[in-house]
């Protein structure tokens, strides 16, 4: 996941994209699609807002919402 610059709408967002060593594999092209659809159209406080899904040259992305803070890493240490 990488933060980038909506130059559109002027805004900070996560892009989440599917490994380029994987992105010839059906399945997980599939899967990774499925999870950026299921979690656009679930709205909660936990989940971050789908923005985008979208192919730029062989590059396949989720832009989301930015939620700032630790990892995930860092937070299953703390539990």
């Amino acid at each position: 996941v990488y933060e980038a610059e909506d130059t559109l709408l002027m805004r900070t967002v996560a892009v989440k994209v599917l490994a380029p060593a994987v992105a010839g594999d059906r399945d997980m092209l599939v899967r990774f699609l499925a999870e950026a659809r299921a979690a656009s159209v679930v709205r909660h406080p936990n989940l971050v807002t789908i923005y985008q899904i979208g192919r730029q040259d062989e590059v396949i992305f989720t832009a989301m919402e930015l939620v700032r803070g630790g990892n995930c890493a860092d937070w299953v240490a703390e539990k």
